[in-house]
C-alpha cells in the first residue's frame, strides 16, 4: 500500500514541457504501471484464504454450514424492528415498450428525510435479486415470525419482479450504535474493505492517470448522526419479456437514484458480465451526467442588501443557461455569458463517481489464492473484452517498440517535435491507452467496488423461507458486507449538485422523487421515440430543486435566529420570516422565471411559500422549546426559592395561615417572572414559559398541599404527644406500686380518681393550645383519650378492688393459719362438746368478719365476696375440727360403742331399713349403755370448757358484732352466770350430748358397715293394702263428682298414709315440719328482722287459706250445670 501511495504522487505542470519533463512525466508514467504490476504479484498468493477470497487462519477457513436456528440478533446491526412492504416505484407499460411511475410508492418516498443512502440490486434474471435483498433486509431478517418475508420471490422460470421496487420503511443506521456494535469486529484489521479509485490530472487536465488500491473506511470521520437506508429491488435483465434499451432505461433510473449498486451474477465473474455491466454504465453515466449538468445549470443569483435591510439593490446573473426572456431584467446588473465551465472539475467527477459498486457472485464454489478485493482488482482492472487484434499487443510490448527512440531521445536527439517517435507522442500515446480504451471504465465511473462471494443460493422455494434453515456462514457474510455498505451509506450518503448554493447537498425523498418523475417521463417519451436524449422537460425539475435549495438557506436562516442568544421570542421570528421570506421570494422568481412559464411560475410560487411556512412552523415550534428548554432550566431555582420562601413557616400553624398563603399565590409566582424576565425580555409573555407557568403554579399548589398536609401531620402528632402525656399524667398518678393511694375508703379513691382524670384532661388541653378549637383534629384524639381514661378509670377501680381484696385475703389467710392456735387458746381441753367446738369456731368466724368489716374497703363488694370465700373456709375448718373431735370421743368410748355395734348386728335382721334400727339403738344406748351421765362429765368437762371460753373470747368484740348476730347473743349470755337458757342454747345438756355422739357414730361408724346387710323385706298385708288403698284413693281424686267424696277420699289418703308409715312416724314427721317451720321463722326474724318475718308468716297462712276456699268451691263450680239424662241440666244445689 506504501508503495502504491508514493506511487502516485505525480506533480501537474502547467508550463511548456521540455524534454528533460516530458521524460519524467514518462517515467513516472512506467513506475505507476511497475507498481501495479509489483503489487499484483505481491499479492498474487497469501498465506490462506476461505473460498469466498477471506483472509482466514485454521479453523476459521472452514465454512460453518450449520442451520442458524433462531438465534438471530447476531447477525442484525440496527434495532430495525418488523415493518414496512413492498410498494412499486416504476412499472412497465405497453408491454414494456414505455415506462410509468407509480404515485402511491413516488409519495412514499418523498416523506422519507434526508440524509438517504439507496441501495439497489441488479443482474440478469433469475440471479436471486429478491432473495438476497430480503436476508439483507434487517427489517425482515430480524423481525417478528419464523418466515422470511419480503420481496415476492418465486421458483418459476418467469421474471417475478416487475419495474422497481422499494421497502416502504427504510433501515435507519444511528451512528453511535452502529459503531458500538461494529467496534470489536473492527479492531485489529489491517486489510481493505473495498478498492477505490485515484485520479490525478495531467498534463493540464488533458489526460488523467487511474490507479484501483484497496481502502479502508476510517467511519470516526462521519459527518451523519444517522442515515436512512432505502432497499430498492429491480427487475431482471435480458428477460424474455424486455428488451435492450428497456433494461438500459431500467439500469438508468437505478444508477441515478442509488448509492450502493449490487450486480449480482452465478458461480463466476467472467467479461460477458464486465462487458454487459461497462455497456450499461457507459449509457447510464452519459446520462446521468448530462442531467446533472443540466440541473446545475441555473442563474448564479448575487443578492446586495442595503445597510442590513431586506431590499434588493443588485442582482448579477453570472449564467444564463437557455435563451428565455428574462423578468425583472432592471434589476440585474449584468448578464453573464453561459460559462460551460461554471461547475468545477472535482465537482464533476463527484457527480460523476457518486456510486459504489458491489459485484455478488452467488454460488462460488471455486478456490482463491488471494483475497476477493485482489481478485475482482485483476477483473476490472484487465484488457478489455472486446478489444482488436492490434489493440491487444501488451503495453510492455509497445513501449518496447519505441525504446530506441526513447534512446535517441537521451543521447541529444531534439529534433522529433511532434512526430511519431518523440518522446512526448509515446507519452500521450501510453496514457491515452492505459486511461481511455485499454482498460475498462469501471473504475473510473464508481466511487468504489466491493465483492461479495458466497457459496449458498438462497432458494424461493417455500421451505428455504423459514429463517431457521439459514445457514450460519452464508449469514455470517452478508453481516461483513452490510458492516461495510453501511459504513459506505454514513460516510456518503446521497448528494446533488446545488446550483443555488453552489457545492454539493444531500438529497432528501422530494429530490429522489423529482428526479424519478424527470427520468421516467423522460425516458419514457425516449424509448418511444427511439432518441437518447432525456433531458425533456428539465427546467420543471431544475425549479423544484432550485426552491428545496432556497427553502433549505431560508431554513438555515431560521435555525441560527433560533439558537442566536438572547433566545428571540416568537414575534420577533415572525419579522424575520417575513423579511427573509421576501428576499427568498425574489431570489426563486429571479431563479424560475429565466426556466419556466407564468403559469407554472406561480404554481411553483404557491408551493415555496408553502413550504416556507411549514420551515416558519417547524422553527415557531423549534423556538418554543427553545424558549420552553430555558424557562424550564430556571424551574429548579424557582422551585428552591419557593421551597425556601414555604420553608420558612414553622409548624405547626393554624389551618388558616395556609389558606392565606394558597390565596396568595400570585406573590410565589413573581418569582418565576423574575426568574425568566432576568433578560429584559419578556418571556413571561411567550406561550412556551406560560405552559411552564403552569407547571410551576402546579408545583406551588403542590407544596401549599404538602404544607398542608405536614401541618396537618403535624397537628396531628401535636394532638398525639398531648394525649400521651395526658395518658402518662394519667398512669403516673395512678401508679400500682404506690398502693398507699389505693389504701383509703371508696369514696376518697373516687374523688382522687376524678382528680387524676380531670388533671389528665388539663394536661391535653395545655398541650394543644390554641389548637383545641380545631374539631378536625381534636375529636379523634379526645375520643381516643375517653376512651384510654376509661379503661384507666376501670384498671385503677379494679387495682382498688384488688388491694382491698389482697388485704380481705390476709385476713383469711391469717385465720386460717392460726386456726388451730385459737381453738387451743379458746378450748384447751379435748375433747369438747360439738355444741361449744361449734360456738369456738363461730367466734372465730365473727372475729375475722368483724376485722374484715373494719378494713377502709369494707362496705365493698369485693369484702363481701371475700366474705364468702372465708365462711367457706370456716366452714371446712369447722367440719374438720368436728371430725377429729367426734375421732376422739370414739376412741375414749370404744367400749361402749363396741357394746352397741354388737346390738346393732344382732338387731339388724328384725327390721325393715336403717331408721328402724336407729331408733332402737337410741333407745339402747339410753337405758343400757349411757345410763349414767357422770362418764359424759368426766370426758367432756363441759363446764371447765366454758370457763376457759368464757374467759378467752373478746368482750369488746362481741359488743360491736350486731345485736341480731346469734353466737354474739349466746357468747355474752354465757357472760352472765346461772343463766340455763344460753346452756340450753348451747345445747350442753347431757342428753343431747348423748344423742348427738350416737347420731354422730351411727352415721359414720355403723351404717357403712352394716348397709350391705340390710335386707328388703315384703311388708305385712295390712301394709300392703294400706298402699293399695292409697294408689285407689288418688286415683278417684281427679275423677269424683262430690264434695263429700272428695273430702273422704282426702281422709282416706291421710289414713293410710299414717299407718304406712306408723303412728310414730307420723308424729315424729309433724314435729319435724312444726321444728322446720320455726326454724325457718327464727332464721326469718334474725336475717330479715321481724317486719319481713311476719309479711311471711301472713303470706303463707293466707295462701293456705285460699287454697283451702279454692278446693272447697271447686267441685260445686266444676260440676254446676252439667246436663244430665235427657238433655236437661242437673243443677247442683251443694
Amino acid at each position: 500500500m506504501a508503495a502504491l501511495t508514493s506511487c502516485s504522487v505525480v506533480t501537474p505542470s502547467r508550463r511548456k514541457a521540455t524534454g528533460i519533463s516530458l521524460l519524467v512525466l514518462l517515467g513516472a508514467c512506467l513506475l505507476i504501471l511497475d507498481c501495479v504490476v509489483a503489487e499484483y504479484t505481491s499479492r498474487g498468493i497469501s498465506s490462506e484464504f476461505t473460498t469466498f477470497g477471506e483472509q482466514c487462519a485454521g479453523d476459521g477457513c472452514q465454512f460453518d454450514d450449520q442451520k442458524v436456528g433462531r438465534d438471530l440478533s447476531s447477525f442484525c446491526l440496527t434495532t430495525a424492528t418488523d415493518g414496512g412492504h413492498p410498494v412499486q416505484l416504476v412499472r412497465p407499460a405497453d408491454n414494456h415498450l414505455g415506462l410509468q411511475v407509480v404515485d402511491e410508492g413516488v409519495q412514499l418516498l418523498r416523506t422519507f428525510p434526508k440524509p438517504l443512502a439507496i441501495i439497489a440490486a441488479i443482474g440478469s434474471i433469475k440471479t436471486g435479486k429478491s432473495s438476497f435483498m430480503n436476508v439483507l433486509n434487517e427489517h425482515v431478517l430480524c423481525g417478528k415470525g419464523d418466515l422470511l418475508g419480503g420481496f415476492h420471490v418465486d421458483d418459476t422460470v418467469s421474471a417475478t419482479t416487475r419495474g422497481i421496487w422499494m421497502w416502504s420503511k427504510p433501515i435507519e443506521v444511528d451512528y453511535n450504535d452502529f459503531k458500538a456494535r461494529i467496534s470489536v469486529e473492527a479492531n485489529g484489521k489491517t486489510f481493505g474493505e473495498h478498492l477505490t479509485t485515484i485520479v490525478d490530472f495531467l498534463l493540464g487536465g488533458t489526460l488523467k492517470a487511474t490507479l484501483t488500491t484497496q481502502e479502508r473506511i476510517d467511519i470516526s470521520k462521519c459527518k451523519n448522526d444517522k442515515v436512512n437506508v432505502v432497499l430498492l429491488d429491480v427487475e431482471g435483465f435480458n428477460s424474455i419479456g424486455g428488451f435492450q434499451r428497456y433494461d438500459e432505461a431500467l439500469f438508468t433510473i437505478v444508477s441515478a437514484l442509488s448509492t450502493e449498486l449490487i450486480y449480482i451474477t452465478h458461480n463466476v465473474i467472467d467479461s460477458r458480465d464486465i462487458m454487459d455491466l461497462q455497456n450499461m454504465v457507459q449509457m447510464a453515466n452519459m446520462t446521468i451526467l448530462n442531467i446533472n449538468k443540466a440541473l446545475a445549470k441555473a442563474p448564479q443569483v448575487i443578492m446586495k442588501e442595503n445597510n442590513g435591510a431586506n431590499v434588493t439593490n443588485e442582482i448579477s446573473l453570472a449564467h444564463q443557461p437557455e435563451s428565455t426572456t428574462i423578468v425583472n431584467r432592471e434589476k440585474a446588473s449584468s448578464v453573464a455569458p453561459s460559462d460551460p465551465n461554471m461547475i468545477s472539475k472535482e465537482t464533476i467527477q463527484q457527480l460523476q463517481r457518486n456510486t459504489g459498486l458491489t459485484i455478488l457472485v452467488q454460488g462460488f464454489n471455486l478456490q482463491l489464492q488471494e483475497s476477493a478485493l485482489n481478485y475482482v482488482n485483476q477483473v476490472v482492472n484487465g484488457k478489455r473484452f472486446d478489444l482488436s487484434y492490434a489493440d491487444r499487443v501488451s503495453f510492455f510490448e509497445y513501449i518496447e517498440k519505441f525504446r530506441g527512440q526513447l534512446m535517441s531521445f537521451f543521447r541529444g536527439d531534439t529534433n522529433c517535435k511532434n512526430k511519431k517517435g518523440c518522446p512526448e507522442h509515446m507519452m500521450n500515446d501510453v496514457l491515452e491507452r492505459a486511461t481511455s480504451g485499454y482498460q475498462y471504465v469501471l473504475p473510473h465511473v464508481f466511487r468504489s467496488i466491493d465483492v461479495l462471494l458466497t457459496s449458498t443460493v438462497p432458494k424461493a422455494k417455500s421451505a428455504a423461507q423459514i429463517k431457521a434453515n439459514l445457514i450460519r456462514g452464508y449469514l455470517e457474510q452478508i453481516r461483513k458486507y452490510k458492516t461495510r455498505s453501511f459504513k459506505r451509506c454514513l460516510m456518503q450518503p446521497k448528494q446533488r449538485y446545488s446550483p443555488v448554493m453552489n457545492s454539493m447537498t444531500l438529497m432528501n425523498g422530494d429530490d429522489l422523487g423529482d428526479m424519478l418523475i424527470h427520468l421516467v417521463k423522460s425516458i419514457d417519451k425516449s424509448l418511444k421515440s427511439g432518441s437518447t436524449d432525456y433531458l425533456n422537460d428539465i427546467r420543471t425539475t431544475r425549479a423544484n430543486l432550485v426552491k428545496r435549495d432556497l427553502v433549505d438557506l431560508y431554513a438555515g436562516e431560521l435555525w441560527e435566529f433560533v439558537h442566536n442568544m438572547p433566545i428571540p421570542l416568537v414575534e420577533e421570528l415572525e419579522r424575520f420570516s417575513e423579511n427573509t421570506k421576501n428576499k427568498y421570494t425574489q431570489q426563486l422568481a429571479l431563479y424560475a422565471q429565466y426556466d419556466l412559464k407564468l403559469e407554472h411560475f406561480e404554481n411553483l410560487r404557491v408551493d415555496f411559500e408553502k413550504l416556507m411556512r411549514t420551515s416558519v412552523d417547524h422553527f415557531r415550534s423549534m423556538l418554543h422549546k427553545i424558549t420552553e428548554t430555558y424557562c424550564q432550566s430556571k424551574v429548579p431555582a424557582v422551585k428552591k426559592s419557593i421551597r425556601e420562601r414555604i420553608g420558612q413557616f414553622k409548624l405547626p400553624v393554624l389551618p388558616a395561615i395556609i389558606k392565606q398563603l394558597d390565596e396568595n399565590k400570585d406573590e410565589l409566582m413573581a418569582l418565576y417572572v423574575e426568574a425568566i424576565d432576568e433578560n429584559a425580555i419578556k418571556y413571561s409573555n411567550s406561550a412556551a414559559c406560560k405552559d411552564i407557568s403552569k407547571e410551576v403554579s402546579n408545583y406551588i399548589t403542590d407544596v401549599i398541599e404538602e404544607l398542608n398536609k405536614e401541618n396537618d401531620n403535624e397537628i396531628s402528632m401535636l394532638f398525639q404527644e398531648a394525649t400521651r402525656r395526658s395518658v402518662e399524667f394519667f398512669i403516673s398518678n395512678a401508679d400500682r406500686n404506690a398502693v398507699e393511694k389505693y389504701k383509703v375508703n371508696h369514696k376518697e379513691f373516687l374523688e382522687t380518681l376524678d382528680s387524676w382524670i380531670s388533671g389528665a384532661y388539663s394536661v391535653f388541653y395545655e398541650e394543644v393550645g390554641e389548637f383545641k378549637t380545631l374539631d378536625k383534629f381534636s375529636n379523634a384524639p379526645l375520643a381516643f383519650l375517653k376512651k384510654q381514661i376509661s379503661l384507666f378509670d376501670k384498671e385503677a377501680r379494679d387495682h382498688w378492688n384488688d388491694v382491698c381484696e389482697e388485704a380481705v385475703m390476709n385476713i383469711s389467710h391469717k385465720v386460717k393459719s392460726t386456726f388451730k392456735t385459737q381453738i387451743m387458746k379458746l378450748l384447751p381441753y379435748r375433747p369438747v362438746p360439738s355444741s361449744l367446738l361449734s360456738l369456738a369456731i363461730e367466734y372465730l368466724r365473727a372475729s375475722g368478719l368483724h376485722e374484715m368489716e373494719k378494713l377502709y374497703c369494707g362496705a365493698a363488694n369485693v369484702v363481701r365476696e371475700a366474705q364468702k370465700k372465708f365462711n367457706i373456709m370456716v366452714d371446712e375448718s369447722l367440719n374438720r375440727a368436728m371430725r377429729e373431735n367426734y375421732e376422739t370421743i370414739f376412741k375414749h368410748l370404744n367400749t361402749d360403742f363396741q357394746i352397741l355395734h354388737e346390738e346393732a348386728l344382732r338387731r339388724i335382721d328384725n327390721v325393715y331399713h336403717f331408721y328402724q334400727l336407729k331408733k332402737h339403738i337410741h333407745f339402747y344406748a339410753e337405758w343400757h349403755v349411757f345410763q349414767n351421765a357422770t362418764a359424759f362429765e368426766r370426758l367432756f368437762k363441759p363446764k371447765r370448757n366454758l370457763e376457759e371460753l368464757t374467759n378467752n373470747v373478746d368482750i369488746e368484740l362481741l359488743k360491736k358484732i350486731p345485736e341480731n348476730n346469734r353466737i354474739s347473743r349466746i357468747l355474752l349470755a354465757i357472760q352472765q352466770p346461772g343463766d340455763v337458757k344460753a346452756t340450753k342454747l348451747m345445747g350442753m345438756d347431757l342428753n343431747t350430748l348423748r344423742q348427738d355422739i350416737v347420731e354422730q357414730w351411727l352415721e359414720t361408724k355403723l351404717y357403712p358397715i352394716v348397709r350391705p346387710r340390710l335386707m328388703v323385706r315384703m311388708p305385712m298385708l295390712s301394709t300392703f293394702l294400706a298402699m293399695m288403698g292409697f294408689v285407689a284413693s288418688s286415683l278417684l281424686i281427679f275423677n269424683v263428682q262430690d264434695s263429700r267424696a272428695l273430702h273422704f277420699l282426702y281422709c282416706l289418703n291421710a289414713v293410710t298414709v299414717v299407718w304406712i308409715a306408723g303412728p310414730r312416724r307420723a308424729l315424729v314427721l309433724l314435729s319435724m315440719i312444726a321444728r322446720w317451720a320455726w326454724l325457718l321463722l327464727t332464721m326469718g326474724i334474725e336475717n330479715a328482722g321481724l317486719v319481713w318475718a311476719y309479711v311471711i308468716c301472713s303470706s303463707v297462712v293466707g295462701g293456705a287459706a285460699l287454697w283451702y276456699l279454692l278446693m272447697h268451691r271447686l267441685p260445686a263450680a266444676l260440676y254446676r250445670g252439667v246436663p244430665s239424662q235427657g238433655g236437661k241440666k242437673v243443677h247442683n244445689n251443694t
